[in-house]
């Protein structure tokens, strides 16, 4: 919002190592809604936003109310077909297009790369380009945009 990031989702799964089947999955959703410009550390305070911080109609939102409309939106994306939120997922991506940095291990500097977002596969995947021209399809670790490259 406003070229700043107001949410993240965070997902972890259980694998069987037996079988190689995932046998559950945990989904977090992550928004922030707080106006006090003093929440965010100054590392991120250039690139993290929230939804009373940037848009001055939205001061009326509750936590219940967010939480209650995402819970409602969440369940309505449950009853649709899988191509139908496909479609929409990657018509609304802001990704596919942008240079992005990818964490494929969380806390390994090392393993930092460049690539850019190219699109996403119908397992909701992100396909990234790599500098030498090959792709990857990303379904782990953690792929950060830079608020400087939003919106370009």
């Amino acid at each position: 919002m406003n070229h700043k990031k107001i949410c993240g989702i965070l997902t972890e799964g259980s694998t069987n190592f037996e079988t190689g089947t995932i046998e559950s999955a945990i989904i977090g959703i992550g928004i922030n809604i707080s106006d006090n410009p003093d929440v965010f550390p100054p590392e991120v305070a250039t690139i993290a936003g929230s939804i009373k911080g940037a848009d001055t109609s939205s001061k009326t939102v509750t936590r219940s109310r967010l939480a209650a409309q995402v819970a409602g939106e969440v369940l309505n994306i449950l009853e649709e077909d899988t191509a139908t939120v496909m479609k929409e997922y990657k018509d609304l991506s802001f990704m596919i297009g942008q240079k992005v940095e990818v964490h494929p291990i969380i806390g390994d500097e090392a393993s930092v790369y460049s690539a850019t977002a190219i699109d996403i596969d119908d397992n909701a995947g992100l396909i990234v380009q790599l500098e030498d021209g090959s792709t990857k399809t990303l379904s782990s670790g953690e792929v950060s945009l830079h608020s400087a490259n939003y919106g370009k």
